[in-house]
């Protein structure tokens, strides 16, 4: 190894400043190169030996955008005291100041390459050395680290070497990461190719299952190569889209993948109370317009429009929905806009005076306050507060304020929404997201753990579902049939129901019928709030199903579940089961809303079409099956719930 050719400080010079110019002598390195990058590493290549790294500069291109001539210059040109150039106030070079070291290239018309021009500039006003970061760029060093690791030895080990024969210290973490890269494949290759395998991966899946989907859009003369958007629904997902469309939860999420794509996530609720996934997309920039494309091409890919869909406050998330949804109710997560009125308005709380403490609590009362009038009796209070709130917190407030039906409680609209006015279910979803990918993950990683996700949700659901159905003894008629018909989810929510109507009394108040029949009317009566509710029992209009009953409590159509007063009702009028009404579909105990495609053996399961008996023998023939096909699939590793 050649020892690195330069004056030593303290040698006197003819320079007589206070420190001595160092020069590296390497006007025999090679004058042809075909390109810059070639000219650029071999220097850098054949200069490692006397510690000297160079980089280009001054690039000269013609019309046509071809480069004509460039400079290699010492690495640290214009780094340190470029005002000052070469030489301090007193006319003293300057150790490390704007590096004077260079050599120039020029294309040759004759030769076809480029030619080294001129005698290059030598002497160095600092010291010869590479750092560490510099090391692991130079392409020599790379190639060497390359063959040291093909060859079995360690990080550790390959780092004790370079720093012995490049006379520097190698870090072990640069070494590791380069060590990585080289065993896991070249990351830049595997950022071309990525979008290619996702889209492979979904042709081999639509194979098997029809209904797979999906729609995408590259970047500008990026094809195959460069997604900027892709939506996607899988077979199963769009099957739960169809039947759980009725309230769908949307939220982003980033970092979870090498090319920086934001995640968007539609998640829904199950029969059993459960999170389900219904679509993802990956989307590049998260403007309106990626938005609209996003939504636009959920209707079409699943053909129908979500009955409510939950938010938080992305303005172009919220345009995007205002602009392609006709049919759908939005709603903005509560939580969120708590989190946006303490960020807004913290500096009341951080002032000694009592009433701005209170205009801070108002503020964020009008949030979840029960009644109309209380909202307005909080907004008086807020908007006579001109002493405390600027002109522009106000018009913040009237902005808010003006779509108050999507975040008030007090406004919120008389819709199915699964009892949730948050995106908590989404962000439990993400977190499940988060906790398996990260950025360096690949788009196929995340397709993955969006199969595996919706299939650990079923696989809990049919294990739940066999489990508990013969655990419990209820000898309550009512409550025994609710218990064999809808899901264990709907089962404890309107058993709790079913406690509050205890308080309730019961008048009958017209009938529509015989004294026999139970349609007509009834007044339900709260004893501890004297509030009056109006239950209907009447003929349905479809003739498979005999009776409807309904009332119109918040309760009842936020959740379309039994309420404490229909359920007051079907104990005051002796009602034993609730088979003779009009079934919530969403809610029943159904293998077809846990399966997407459920076995014919099942259904005549359902059915009753076999003894009880016959049922637990085939229900465990079913869960078994069922364990095998999914020991294809990988599960996530651990089995909490995504409630």
């Amino acid at each position: 190894m050649n020892a690195p050719l330069y004056i030593d400080p303290c040698q006197e010079t003819n320079s007589g400043g206070k420190y001595s110019q160092y020069f590296v002598d390497f006007s025999k390195f090679p004058v042809y190169f075909n390109t810059p990058k070639e000219a650029c590493d071999t220097y850098n290549g054949l200069g490692l030996s006397k510690k000297i790294h160079f980089k280009k500069y001054n690039i000269k291109r013609n019309e046509n955008d071809f480069v004509t001539g460039f400079t290699l210059c010492c690495h640290k040109k214009n780094i340190k005291n470029k005002a000052m150039g070469n030489v301090d106030e007193n006319g003293n070079p300057i150790e490390g100041g704007d590096c004077p070291v260079m050599v120039k290239f020029a294309w040759d018309l004759q030769r076809q390459c480029y030619v080294r021009v001129c005698s290059p500039v030598m002497k160095h006003n600092h010291k010869p050395e590479i750092k560490n970061r510099l090391m692991m760029t130079n392409s020599t060093v790379r190639n060497e680290v390359k063959c040291l690791v093909k060859a079995g030895l360690s990080s550790a080990t390959i780092a004790s070497i370079m720093s012995h024969k490049y006379q520097t210290t190698f870090q072990y973490g640069f070494i590791y990461q380069q060590a990585r890269r080289i065993k896991f494949g070249n990351l830049h290759d595997r950022d071309i190719s990525d979008a290619e395998k996702i889209i492979c991966m979904l042709e081999e899946l639509k194979a098997q299952d029809p209904d797979t989907d999906w729609l995408c859009e590259y970047e500008k003369d990026g094809y195959p190569h460069d997604l900027n958007k892709i939506i996607v629904m899988t077979g199963k997902m769009k099957r739960f889209y169809l039947k759980y469309h009725d309230v769908v939860f949307m939220d982003a999420t980033y970092k979870t993948n090498k090319h920086d794509m934001a995640l968007t996530i539609f998640s829904g609720v199950n029969c059993d109370g459960r999170n389900t996934v219904l679509g993802y997309a990956l989307v590049k920039k998260e403007t309106a317009e990626s938005y609209k494309w996003l939504l636009s091409n959920l209707v079409k890919l699943s053909g129908v429009e979500p009955g409510v869909i939950l938010t938080d406050f992305d303005p172009s998330m919220c345009h995007g929905i205002e602009r392609i949804f006709r049919n759908t109710t939005h709603l903005l997560c509560q939580w969120h806009m708590m989190c946006n009125f303490k960020r807004h308005f913290f500096y009341l709380r951080k002032k000694r005076s009592g009433a701005a403490k209170i205009l801070h609590q108002k503020i964020i009362d009008t949030i979840f306050c029960r009644t109309p009038k209380e909202f307005h009796e909080n907004q008086e209070i807020i908007f006579s507060s001109d002493d405390l709130l600027d002109p522009q917190k106000m018009g913040y407030l009237r902005k808010m304020f003006s779509i108050k039906e999507k975040w008030a409680a007090a406004f919120t609209p008389a819709l199915f929404h699964a009892g949730t006015h948050t995106i908590s279910r989404a962000e439990s979803v993400n977190s499940q997201v988060k906790s398996k990918v990260f950025r360096r993950s690949s788009l196929c990683d995340i397709f993955k753990l969006m199969n595996d996700i919706i299939e650990k949700c079923i696989k809990k659901s049919v294990l739940d579902r066999t489990q508990c159905k013969e655990k419990h003894q209820i000898h309550h008629p009512l409550l025994k049939s609710i218990y064999e018909n809808y899901s264990s989810f709907a089962y404890n929510h309107m058993m709790y129901q079913y406690m509050l109507s205890h308080s309730l009394i019961v008048k009958k108040i017209r009938s529509d019928g015989d004294e026999c029949s139970h349609s007509g009317q009834y007044m339900v009566k709260d004893v501890d709030d004297r509030e009056k509710y109006t239950v209907e029992i009447f003929e349905s209009p479809n003739p498979q199903v005999g009776l409807t009953i309904n009332c119109k409590c918040k309760f009842r159509v936020t959740q379309r579940l039994y309420c404490a007063h229909i359920l007051a009702t079907m104990n005051a009028c002796q009602i034993k089961t609730c088979e003779k009404f009009e079934p919530e579909d969403r809610w029943l105990d159904k293998l077809d809303n846990f399966l997407p495609e459920p076995d014919k053996t099942i259904k005549a399961i359902r059915n009753g079409e076999d003894t009880k008996k016959e049922k637990h023998e085939n229900s465990q023939e079913l869960l078994n099956s069922q364990i095998k096909k999914e020991e294809s699939f990988q599960p996530l590793e651990d089995e909490d719930d995504l409630d």
